[in-house]
């Protein structure tokens, strides 16, 4: 199976883990050996302009992930960038020539919603997420938000999955991030 352009949902097994709790990432690239994505909701205390001065715009910056946390990758759904870019999913691409999105940002209005910036992503060899999919660490769904992806707000969007995913999830979509704090 490829998961390209599919969400892994973090699963409560996960509660241990610091980084992806309560995490959705979009993966971006999946090949026989390792498969990547990035943590849609896990946004960060500092914007683009405070990593480059001269940028123009304040975007939040988003811990895609714990792999190369000082290198910075966007996705994006601007149809001036499409054509440079890497289609992910219907609506949704992955980096195009950094040169044209600082001069589409400088020159129209972009807004936060067609572009989200991440420092470091995250990467798996295909057998591990394989091991972690096993485990029942993640769930593989579907992007059921298409070309809006980038529209939810990222601390609601494990919740809203964890409801479409209803059954058990149910009880986990309304509890509290610290069960002890229940």
């Amino acid at each position: 199976m490829n998961y390209k352009g599919k969400l892994l949902v973090a699963e409560t097994a996960t509660y241990g883990d610091s980084f992806f709790s309560r995490t959705v990432i979009l993966i971006t690239e999946d090949t026989e050996q390792e498969v990547i994505g990035f943590v849609l909701n896990l946004p960060k205390d500092f914007t683009l302009q405070d990593i480059f001065a001269e940028a123009k715009n304040n975007f939040r910056l988003y811990s895609g992930g714990p792999v190369e946390q000082d290198n910075l990758y966007f996705l994006h759904n601007i149809e001036a960038l499409k054509e440079k870019s890497q289609i992910i999913a219907e609506g949704v691409y992955w980096g195009a020539d950094f040169n044209s999105l600082v001069e589409i940002i400088e020159t129209q209005k972009i807004h936060s919603s067609q572009l989200r910036f991440f420092l470091g992503y995250s990467g798996w060899t295909k057998k591990q997420l394989l091991e972690e999919l096993e485990s029942k660490y993640w769930t593989v769904i579907e992007n059921p938000f298409g070309e809006e992806l980038l529209k939810i707000t990222p601390s609601e969007l494990w919740k809203e999955l964890m409801k479409l995913l209803g059954d058990d999830h149910l009880l986990w979509a309304n509890a509290p991030s610290d069960p002890i704090m229940n």
